[in-house]
């Protein structure tokens, strides 16, 4: 009876010991982590999962260019960062940048272009982010141009007399010497109009960029050159800079799931399923989108396509050079009027 006693009373001393603010833990027990940390080690995934973000972009035409896009809206980058995405088609960079600037989408693919123009001329807008760094758009003809030399006193087809890829087939023109005033430019809209003005012999040449190129060439039609070589930033992802200020974690997690497309792209892994998902949502065979990626992403990687969505900085000095020697800019000043990398810096940061 004493001993039962005894061993209470000294098992109720333990107790009270272990449980005084200054006593030491068991030989055998882990450190308690303090509370902030154990809310942070108790977390799941699902709960550090942010909430879903509807976005409405813009984008020129259904081409190979917004192929990132493809792969957030239907592959595996939306579920995994939060994002669904939607696209409204607007044929050219310029209404592009109108959709932007009107409020009518969240962000959008346009020309560095017709960023910098919307810029000068006092547009709330700024580039953010690389899609197509150097572009790789063909020059593609008919039989009766054979040579550079040909193209004078030829027809040929371009989006529009201003656009980003008018630009570059000048470029691409006047490094071979011919000038402006050798050629008539037929500005028709969209890639499926100038290729039908290509095949019905409306014009004798038309810029095209992928798909388009490579079903050229299965069709007989010539390849003259490519842009490919241009230190030339060509689309970029744009937004509202007073929107991207007043909202900057919805642009940086825009930036985020971008920059993760790009890497998705690049990764040869997932080459087969690029090409399923986009041909589908391309409206393009398979065929010719496979020889898109070998293009893009197995000739070309992190050139043509840039690895996390980069702007090419000198590719856009050479924009604002050739729109300031033609006289379309004001005021042409440093590019970083036009561009604010910022959101992206902070979404690689972040990842």
């Amino acid at each position: 009876m004493h001993r039962s006693i005894l061993a209470l009373a000294l098992g109720l001393g333990l107790l009270v010991a272990a449980c005084s603010p200054g006593a030491a833990p068991p030989a055998n027990s882990q450190p308690t982590a303090p509370a902030a940390d154990r809310g942070a080690a108790s977390a799941s995934p699902a709960a550090a999962t942010p909430a879903p973000l509807n976005l409405e972009v813009a984008v020129p035409a259904l081409t190979a260019l917004p192929w990132p896009f493809v792969v957030v809206r239907d592959g595996p980058i939306g579920a995994q960062y939060g994002i669904r995405l939607d696209w409204t088609v607007t044929e050219t960079d310029a209404r592009s940048a109108q959709a932007l600037l009107g409020g009518s989408v969240d962000f959008a693919e346009a020309a560095m272009d017709a960023i910098a123009r919307a810029v000068d001329q006092g547009g709330d807008i700024v580039a953010i982010g690389g899609n197509m760094n150097r572009p790789p758009y063909a020059l593609a003809v008919r039989a009766n141009v054979q040579r550079w030399e040909d193209i004078r006193g030829k027809k040929l087809a371009v989006p529009d007399l201003r656009g980003g890829s008018t630009i570059l087939l000048k470029l691409l023109l006047g490094t071979h010497g011919i000038r402006e005033e050798d050629y008539d430019l037929q500005p028709l809209g969209g890639t499926p109009n100038r290729y039908a003005a290509l095949a019905n012999g409306v014009v004798d040449g038309a810029i095209l960029g992928q798909p388009a190129d490579f079903r050229a060439i299965d069709e007989g039609y010539r390849i003259l050159g490519y842009t490919t070589d241009l230190d030339y930033q060509f689309t970029t992802y744009a937004v509202r800079r007073s929107a991207a200020e007043q909202n900057r974690e919805k642009t940086v997690r825009f930036m985020r799931a971008m920059a993760a497309a790009h890497r998705w792209l690049h990764d040869p892994a997932n080459r087969a399923e690029a090409i399923a998902i986009g041909s589908a949502a391309l409206h393009t065979s398979p065929e010719e989108l496979g020889r898109t990626w070998d293009l893009y992403f197995g000739q070309n990687p992190g050139r043509v396509v840039p690895l996390n969505a980069e702007l090419n900085l000198s590719g856009v000095e050479t924009v604002v050079r050739v729109l300031a020697e033609q006289g379309e800019l004001r005021d042409a000043g440093s590019v970083q009027r036009f561009v604010d990398q910022s959101y992206l810096d902070e979404a690689l940061r972040t990842s």
